[in-house]
């Protein structure tokens, strides 16, 4: 394990620097997976331990004072004959330190400029604590730009608003006032600034991950990026006012590029492209096999699986081994099986946990969940099942001390600092409800299903997907700040 940490080079009362921070966060969490230790800092650069530089172009001639032999350079500018004018500083920096480079062109250009580079292709990838942003209710916005303007972009907005379509666009706005206009919006415009077509990979990352479906100006893609060339819906620059009428008021042709693109992008795991780059540490490429499955079925009971490790707390139902969910465990904890041999739980250690109607019946349910996360990988899914608060089954087990609703999820994702919680969280990537007879007629009247939920007896039971995720620095800083604010109120 390995100190890993990402910088952004941020000059004085320069705000541009913060279209990096999406690379930033998707670096950290893609190190973090890998089992680094990682921060994300501005104009923090370790002379100790290796950081990975963005915007580091922005030194200028500072570039080789400033940043220490450990630093890695990772080059998301367009590389060419200007930049030996315009900053021979960077080049040189270049030059001297090492580099990752998110296009191949670039590395071409290095060669072509005579420099001798230490440089490797990192494409930007996807690390799924960036599918964050939720479509909104109404998409009340038919077109989203965000960027700088010129005339170019400009002149096509204009096309665009003049075919009759509500078009906003956004010039220096980030974080999460940037996501709300994109939830709002039902796609987001691609412009290049110049009348070269190199593809902005950097900006349409971020929307792929979030399944926003993506008009773009006809571009050149990279070797690395051909894979997107149906991921997102290209046009001349003529054209691109009609590409955006068809996708606006086709939502289903709209949904297609959506999943499409989302899908694609999300193939092209980052840290898949790190475990290269960074050394094989963490995962030698040699070593013992792992011998016990990278499933946990708890309280397997009568549901007893065999590609899994199976839990409960009864010896009745023979399980693997019996353990207790609900009490606290120390890690790694030790286990003797029939079928493993002696094995010991430890921290990330399951792809995937199956609870199916266990939760209903343990008191201490925020212990339990607990053990959850600290078993799952990072990523990893927790699928469980359990009984509708309004159902017939809620109550009718003697053995039940809880039934759930819609809204039994919320302290696990967003009120995390509750239990303690400072590295990871769950994030609800599923919820689906299972109806009754009663709850399918009132479907088959047409009843919309918010309603349906209210209705006595007609969901039976709840079918959640949580996954566990990294806090981001922001919400790291708001769970130090509410627990601090917990003790006070306490005390």
């Amino acid at each position: 394990m390995a100190q890993i940490d990402v910088s952004i080079v941020r000059p004085p009362r320069l705000v541009d620097c913060e279209a990096l921070r999406e690379i930033a966060e998707s670096l950290r969490f893609a190190l973090l997976r890998l089992g680094h230790r990682s921060t994300i800092g501005e104009n923090r650069f370790s002379a100790d331990h290796a950081s990975i530089v963005l915007g580091a172009h922005l030194l200028g001639e500072r570039g080789l004072e400033v940043l220490p032999a450990a630093a890695i350079v990772y080059n998301l500018e367009q590389i060419g004959p200007d930049t030996a004018r315009d900053n021979p500083g960077y080049l040189e920096l270049l030059r001297q330190r090492r580099v990752w480079d998110y296009s191949e062109r670039n590395l071409e250009a290095y060669a072509a400029l005579g420099a001798k580079m230490d440089a490797a292709l990192l494409p930007v990838g996807y690390v799924p604590e960036l599918a964050r942003i939720q479509s909104a209710p109404e998409q009340d916005i038919d077109v989203l730009f965000y960027g700088s303007l010129n005339d170019r972009r400009r002149k096509i907005l204009e096309e665009i608003t003049g075919a009759g379509l509500n078009t906003q666009a956004a010039f220096g706005l980030y974080g999460q006032a940037r996501d709300e206009l994109i939830a709002r919006a039902k796609l987001v415009l691609n412009l290049h600034f110049y009348p070269a077509r190199l593809f902005e990979i950097v900006r349409v990352s971020y929307l792929l991950a979030n399944r926003k479906a993506v008009v773009s100006e006809s571009s050149e893609l990279a070797a690395s990026d051909t894979d997107l060339a149906d991921a997102l819906r290209f046009a001349p620059p003529d054209e691109l006012a009609d590409a955006c009428v068809e996708l606006a008021y086709d939502a289903e042709r709209r949904r297609a590029f959506e999943e499409r693109g989302h899908a694609t992008f999300s193939a092209r795991r980052l840290e898949d492209s790190l475990t290269k780059l960074v050394g094989t540490a963490v995962h030698p490429a040699a070593g013992p096999q792992v011998r016990y499955p990278l499933k946990l079925n708890i309280g397997s009971g009568r549901d007893w699986r065999e590609d899994c490790l199976n839990l409960d707390i009864s010896a009745q139902w023979r399980p693997d081994a019996v353990l207790d969910i609900g009490q606290p465990c120390e890690l790694p904890l030790e286990l003797e099986t029939a079928r493993f041999g002696h094995l010991a739980l430890h921290e990330n250690m399951f792809d995937e946990i199956t609870a199916s109607h266990v939760l209903e019946h343990i008191r201490d349910l925020p212990t339990a969940m607990s053990n959850f996360l600290h078993l799952l990988k990072p990523g990893g899914a927790l699928r469980v099942n359990v009984p509708y608060d309004l159902s017939y089954g809620a109550w009718q087990d003697p053995t039940h001390v809880r039934a759930f609703n819609e809204r039994s999820w919320a302290y696990y994702t967003n009120w995390f600092w509750y239990f303690g919680w400072t590295e990871h969280r769950f994030d609800l990537a599923d919820l689906q409800y299972a109806l009754s007879p009663i709850g399918l007629q009132a479907q088959e009247r047409g009843i919309p299903v918010e309603e349906i939920l209210r209705l006595p007896r007609a969901v039976d039971e709840m079918k959640a997907v949580l996954r566990k995720i990294f806090l981001t620095e922001e919400e790291v800083r708001a769970g130090a700040r509410m627990r601090g604010d917990a003790r006070a109120a306490g005390a």
